[in-house]
């Protein structure tokens, strides 16, 4: 009987791990909150791991992707396209990112981007980095899948909504701002896809860089 995916990657991982002469073991997964950690088959989100999260408003992108890079340690490389908004760092300090482990960077061209991520991902001098960048190709991703695994690094992939096309990587999330009568962050956060696990929706809320879910089961996330 053929192997799974799921067996096939855990096997393409082990052998990253032994060519950079890293330790056989995987690197723990990293906790998001115990109702969502429960959910993922890793027991919370996988390092050595490509992770799509798209944005169904900037804040609430930003938001997530500072929540995730805050729970890892060493520098932290942002990439963003030359001309956009910047990354106030100020404003990711409340969620756990803070400004002196931020690293920006500026791309022209969508894969100048893309190659920044990729030796992003291959140093250990970082502890994680995430690239926005809408549109990419699924030999894109696998490259950046690849350069992922093996490490303790978490790769995260910024889009928008809109742009939904494939990708290798091993999570998808959507997460859009909710109302919240202390302006704390509130987000309806769904987890589209996962290697090995199912859909789900949750409403979480962010208070001191800790993410709390309101409710305790995970919801089936609707068509």
């Amino acid at each position: 009987m053929p192997a799974s995916p799921a067996v096939l990657q855990d096997l393409r991982a082990t052998l990253a791990r032994i060519e950079r002469g890293l330790p056989g073991d995987p690197p723990p997964p990293l906790s998001l909150c115990p109702a969502i950690d429960a959910h993922l088959p890793e027991g919370g989100l996988a390092r050595g791991e490509l992770h799509e999260i798209q944005a169904a408003d900037p804040g609430a992108g930003l938001g997530f992707c500072a929540l995730i890079l805050g729970r890892l340690a060493g520098p932290v490389l942002w990439i963003g396209p030359g001309g956009a908004d910047g990354v106030w760092a100020p404003g990711l300090q409340g969620l756990g990112l803070g400004a002196e482990r931020l690293l920006l960077a500026r791309y022209r061209q969508p894969a100048d981007g893309l190659w920044v991520l990729e030796e992003a991902l291959r140093s250990p001098a970082l502890g994680s980095a995430v690239l926005q960048l809408d549109r990419l190709d699924m030999t894109a991703s696998r490259r950046l899948q690849l350069a992922a695994e093996g490490s303790s690094r978490v790769g995260l992939l910024l889009r928008s909504v809109a742009e939904h096309g494939p990708s290798s990587a091993v999570t998808r999330w959507r997460v859009s701002s909710l109302p919240d009568v202390q302006a704390r962050p509130r987000w309806q956060l769904d987890l589209l896809r996962c290697r090995a696990g199912r859909p789900a929706a949750w409403t979480v809320q962010v208070e001191a860089g800790v993410l709390r879910v309101e409710g305790i089961a995970a919801r089936a996330l609707s068509a």
